[in-house]
């Protein structure tokens, strides 16, 4: 159960990202491997008297642990790509980079230089 759990979020996040059947079909088992491993461990976590007192007696604590996944999210959706723009580019789909750049580079005129232009396509 954990690991189809697993398997459906991240066809849900990568689908939605790069909207490409291949990408998610691609890495499909290694979600679904990592859903198992980490159900599992949330199974017995949950299960261990010591780590359920701390998060009875220590809010903050309870609120990190929870919002753990979100962090995750932030850091990959927003961060990252905040800080390493040029890395963030190569890796997505060629499909989406072809999508990013007919939209930039309308908006450059021959003639221009090309420095400005690589905020928005740092790989280009």
């Amino acid at each position: 159960m954990f690991a189809l759990y697993g398997g459906l979020c991240y066809a849900i996040i990568v689908g939605g990202l790069f909207r490409s059947v291949r990408l998610v079909l691609m890495f499909l088992p290694l979600a679904l491997l990592t859903g198992l491993f980490f159900g599992l461990s949330y199974a017995l976590l949950i299960r261990w008297d010591k780590l359920v007192g701390v998060l009875a007696h220590r809010p903050l604590v309870k609120v990190i642990f929870f919002l753990s996944p979100s962090m995750i999210l932030v850091f990959f959706m927003w961060l990252l790509p905040m800080v390493m723009p040029a890395q963030v580019f190569r890796n997505v789909p060629d499909e989406i980079r072809s999508k990013i750049v007919a939209r930039i580079i309308p908006k450059y005129k021959a003639g221009d230089r090309i420095d400005p232009l690589k905020e928005p396509c740092p790989a280009i």
